[in-house]
């Protein structure tokens, strides 16, 4: 959007010439040199820009009325029969959009220190709410100016410019100098010339063979693209000297970045496929770069087929990229044969940070660390599976009595002895009794609470770490915690419970996001770089004092499942959306994870409740998933949370077994159901947090033993890249690239001279 003008004649400018006044609004007028327009649109021989009609720009004068110095305003463009007119080169009235405008001064000061009348004027697209200040030399500089890394690319048929593409001009900067402005003279003209350096990439899928089959012809959706650099910042934010447009500094190490991440999108919805023959071109807006020959680019297109990767290699003759040049970049072919595998550590990475956290579906392990449902128990490689959701399945690391008795008092972590203990992680029995490994003995029954892993000294403080130093800072993940069935009823101890204990260690832990400010309107920015710790009541304790101060998102769903819990009735799904007991006002879809029966009826099990028939769990899952597809909410109050791990019952008297059965019935579920979407009209819709086992050492089969060619790893990478095919439900008024802590408005284009091919 850069401003580039006023197409105003000079008889119009003596028409309209205003006589100003100190105190009086400045009347500005947008002059339209090659340089400043709005859309990239490729030409034969030129990148023009048009302005988009609503553009923001911010002006400053460090020459007008004190506290008026600085404004936003909106671009009007010019109508034709009530029309905006197609690409137009010129804007029709700058607006302001706050009370107050640019007002005029006393002017700038001669050698004897008296006002000139002169004022020099300053402006940056997009505007930023740029807090503008100059120094003792006269230069006016603009901190916080902000190349995105996270950047879009929209499709919007083949009746738009660039075959179909339209591109987010926010990341295209532009700048604007007037110096010596009379106030007398009229209207101010602003004259805006790009900032941004643009790499113009083409990307082209290969060609068919002759007579293809369906399997010869490959098309690949673009999951996402990112441009990274081995040396140089190549984004983010940094001080802008705007007299002359030229990259000051970065404001500090650490508000750049060395990668930009960019998105190509269905009208704003499904990320789009590059079908095999087909061409794409696109820009990445980079900042201008002074030492650019120093760095190694490299290029990777993720895709549902695979990665490729590619290293751009300078052959323009300069050490820099300069404002306004635009590089051209032309990718070899994107073929099958030559990608490499997709990793699952950048599935977050073009998720748009304005989207809600009730949109995101993340894979995630039941019973993460209990070696009956988990074949690898180590958070590291369940990470590198693709897993980024976890589950705890707290103990004390001591028992005093049968029955999971009642503790009154606990320690984070402590000496062994028979009045400390801390809170540690159950192995679904496998384990032995932390006290007995260190000869201290067993006080009571070891059978209720001496589960805990075969590890000595190993508390959840110890797990927890484990797990939120895996997050990445482009990332979140989420824990969700439970505590034995019976072992609620130390809640009634004020601050000497196992949920105080928990609370207690994620305190202590920078890497826990507060879960008690999330809210339905949470966004994926917001908790970047942290763990999500969800800390589940049983429904019998959901009246229970919270710890004072935690940072759990403290929820509610019945461990000691009702016989009437999978009740088929038109009201089930609702009758199963348990509310948080945090002040959030979120609550969750849940089929929880516990004892199933593969006989059509249900079994009482004592302390463990009721076990079900796995065709009731099955509906209720689907009907959740049917809700997600057909919901058109937006308070994004409710979450979907999915225990598909457990067991089946082998009697009333038996824990049972059968995990492998659950995950070979429900891993195919989920495939299967992600695999739909997109095709025959169905949309892509969330599935939300999916905790499932991992013990099979092999692919799913079907119902007669055939392999389906996937396993629970393609499950994992199914869920993530589902994320990176739609944006579902996101907040309009936070950009894509949103960050808490920082404010941009505005959208719009510039145009700039080709700065030269580079090759790859």
């Amino acid at each position: 959007m850069a401003f580039a003008v006023a197409s105003c004649t000079e008889e119009e400018i003596v028409e309209n010439k205003v006589v100003g006044k100190p105190g009086e609004e400045v009347k500005f007028s947008l002059s339209l040199d090659n340089a400043s327009r709005t859309v990239y649109e490729e030409g034969e021989s030129a990148f023009p820009i048009y302005w988009v009609d609503g553009d923001k720009v911010q002006v400053y004068s460090p020459h007008a009325a004190k506290d008026r110095d600085n404004a936003e305003y909106k671009v009007i463009l010019p109508k034709k029969e009530g029309q905006v007119v197609e690409k137009p080169n010129y804007a029709e009235d700058l607006v302001k959009t706050g009370d107050c405008g640019v007002q005029w001064g006393e002017g700038s000061t001669d050698e004897n220190g008296k006002p000139t009348g002169l004022h020099d004027f300053y402006s940056i697209y997009p505007s930023g709410n740029y807090a503008f200040y100059s120094d003792t030399e006269g230069n006016v500089f603009a901190p916080g100016v902000k190349v995105n890394a996270k950047q879009t690319v929209y499709y919007e048929g083949v009746n738009s410019q660039n075959n179909g593409f339209v591109h987010d001009m926010s990341n295209c900067l532009m700048y604007a100098y007037t110096p010596k402005v009379d106030m007398n003279e009229g209207v101010v003209n602003l004259s805006y010339n790009p900032l941004s350096t643009v790499f113009w990439v083409e990307m082209k899928a290969a060609d068919a063979p002759a007579n293809p089959t369906a399997d010869q012809i490959k098309n690949f959706k673009i999951l996402g693209i990112t441009l990274t650099s081995s040396e140089a910042n190549i984004a983010g934010d940094f001080i802008l000297n705007v007299g002359d447009g030229s990259l000051h500094s970065w404001t500090t190490p650490t508000s750049g970045t060395k990668s930009i991440d960019i998105t190509l999108r269905v009208n704003g919805q499904e990320n789009y496929t590059l079908n095999a023959g087909q061409t794409v071109k696109f820009p990445i807006f980079i900042a201008p770069v002074s030492n650019w020959g120093n760095s190694v680019l490299k290029i990777a297109i993720n895709t549902d087929q695979g990665t490729f990767t590619k290293t751009i290699i300078n052959t323009s003759n300069s050490s820099s990229l300069k404002p306004g040049e635009i590089h051209k970049i032309k990718l070899p072919e994107l073929n099958v044969n030559t990608a490499e595998e997709w990793d699952v550590a950048t599935w977050m990475r073009y998720i748009p940070r304005n989207v809600y956290l009730s949109e995101v579906s993340i894979p995630g392990t039941w019973n993460s660390l209990n070696s009956d449902c988990q074949s690898n128990t180590s958070i590291e490689d369940q990470y590198k599976l693709g897993v980024r959701a976890f589950h705890l399945d707290t103990r004390w690391s001591t028992t005093v009595a049968a029955g999971h008795s009642i503790f009154d008092k606990y320690y984070l972590k402590s000496d062994l002895s028979s009045d400390n203990m801390y809170l540690s992680v159950a192995d679904g029995g496998t384990g032995r009794d932390v006290r007995e490994k260190s000869g201290l003995g067993v006080v009571g029954s070891s059978e209720s609470l001496g589960q805990i892993m075969d590890k000595d000294n190993t508390s959840f403080e110890d797990y927890l770490l484990q797990i939120t130093d895996k997050v990445q800072p482009d990332e979140y993940m989420v824990l969700f915690c439970t505590f034995a069935q019976g072992s609620y009823n130390d809640v009634n101890i004020t601050g000497k419970t196992w949920m105080k204990a928990i609370s207690d260690v994620c305190a202590s832990n920078s890497k826990v996001y507060d879960g008690s400010t999330i809210n339905p309107n949470t966004l994926v920015g917001d908790v970047l770089g942290h763990v999500i710790v969800v800390v589940n009541l049983d429904v019998s304790v959901k009246d229970a004092t919270l710890p004072s101060g935690s940072r759990c998102l403290f929820t509610y769903v019945p461990m000691n499942l009702p016989s009437d819990h999978y009740a088929e009735t038109t009201t089930h799904t609702d009758a199963l959306c348990y509310g948080s007991k945090s002040t959030s006002g979120i609550s969750m879809y849940t089929s929880h994870a516990q004892i199933s029966n593969s006989e059509n009826k249900t079994a009482d099990c004592g302390s463990r409740g009721y076990s079900l028939p796995l065709t009731n769990r099955d509906n209720l899952v689907k009907s959740f998933w049917d809700w997600s597809k057909d919901n058109n909410s937006i308070t994004h109050d409710k979450w979907i949370y999915l225990g598909l791990g457990g067991y089946i019952l082998n009697s009333s008297s038996e824990k049972g077994s059968g995990y492998n059965t659950i995950e070979n019935r429900y891993g195919p579920m989920v495939y299967n159901r992600i695999d739909e979407m997109g095709k025959n009209g169905v949309p892509f819709y969330p599935m939300g947090i999916i905790l499932m086992n991992n013990i099979m050492d092999s692919n799913y089969t079907d119902s007669n033993g055939v392999d389906l060619k996937y396993g629970f790893t393609d499950v994992c990478s199914k869920i993530l890249m589902l994320n990176n095919q739609y944006t579902l439900q996101y907040d309009p008024d936070k950009t894509a690239d949103y960050d808490p802590n920082y404010y941009q408005s505005g959208s719009g284009d510039g145009e700039g001279t080709e700065g030269g091919d580079i090759e790859l």
